[in-house]
Order: C-alpha cells, then sequence, then structure tokens
C-alpha cells in the first residue's frame, strides 16, 4: 500500500467525531481478506464514549468511505448474495466506526495490542507466496497511508 495523505477514523463518518489519524494514532493494513486497521483511541469523551458502544455492541462494524476512479468485480456466494470486491480506489477519505455498515461483512473489535500482533504474524504465516503474488497483482490500491503487509518483513 503507498503512503498518501493522512486517513482519518471517525464515528459514523461524522467530523466532530475524529478518533484517530494516520500515521500516528491509526495504521490502516490489507491482507489476503481486505483492509484492516489498528486505532489508537484518545482518553477523550469521544474516545470514551466510543469505546464504551464498542464493548456494549452499538457499534460493531466498519466503513471505508473512499474516492476517485474505482474498479471493482460483483460474484454471488454460495447463498446467493452478491459479492463486490473493490480492487482499485484512488483515496480512502475515512474508517468509520459503525452500527450501519454499507457492507456486513465487516468487524469491530477491542483488543490489545499483544493480540494484534499475534494475529498478524500468524496471518503472514499462512499466507503463501503464490497467494501473495496473486493479491498484490489484484489488489492496486493507490493512496492510502499505510504499511503494505503482503511485503515480507524489513523490505516495506
Amino acid at each position: 500500500l503507498v503512503r498518501s495523505n493522512s486517513i482519518l477514523a471517525r464515528v459514523e463518518h461524522r467530523s466532530e467525531t475524529k478518533i484517530a489519524r494516520t500515521p500516528k494514532t491509526l495504521k490502516v493494513y490489507a491482507d489476503n481478506v481486505g483492509l484492516k486497521f489498528e486505532a489508537k483511541i484518545p482518553n477523550t469523551q469521544v474516545g470514551k464514549d466510543t469505546l464504551e458502544e464498542i464493548r456494549s455492541e452499538i457499534l460493531d462494524a466498519c466503513s471505508f468511505a473512499f474516492s476517485g476512479d474505482t474498479k471493482d468485480t460483483w460474484s454471488k456466494d454460495a447463498g446467493g448474495h452478491e459479492i463486490r470486491t473493490i480492487t482499485e480506489f484512488d483515496k480512502i477519505n475515512d474508517i468509520a466506526l459503525t452500527s450501519e455498515p454499507a457492507y456486513p461483512g465487516t468487524e469491530l473489535s477491542i483488543r490489545s495490542r499483544d493480540e494484534w500482533q499475534k494475529e498478524i504474524e500468524i496471518n503472514k504465516i499462512e499466507m503463501k507466496s503464490s497467494d501473495l503474488d496473486i493479491y498484490k497483482r489484484r489488489l492496486k490500491l493507490a493512496s492510502i497511508g499505510c504499511k503494505d503487509l503482503t511485503k515480507p518483513k524489513g523490505k516495506e
């Protein structure tokens, strides 16, 4: 993934609820499934309220606002549900913690940094090099300020 202007994390895409920003308090990653992020939530009233809404499962999903030229493909899963896969876009405008996602497959949870790092390491080991090559070709995301987990360690 390529560095870009900063990306904000917000609650429900609302401008008054900024809770993190790349590169200091928000990290965005792409893996073989899609986009993931880690946010360090501030010790502010908005931050405390956000964490409580996540714990109580009021906020339980994510949304990514992106802009510019996009490329996507459509398919159907085994249950006949349509699946949209976005393969290219110009910019991520923000990441939102939300109760009403555009796509229901997103997840939101609170966990410790140690748990998160362990999952990152497991995902690196489980991805085969051929999967990485295919993934790199398919996922040509531009202009999202992030570290690319598809690159081997030390080659970022």
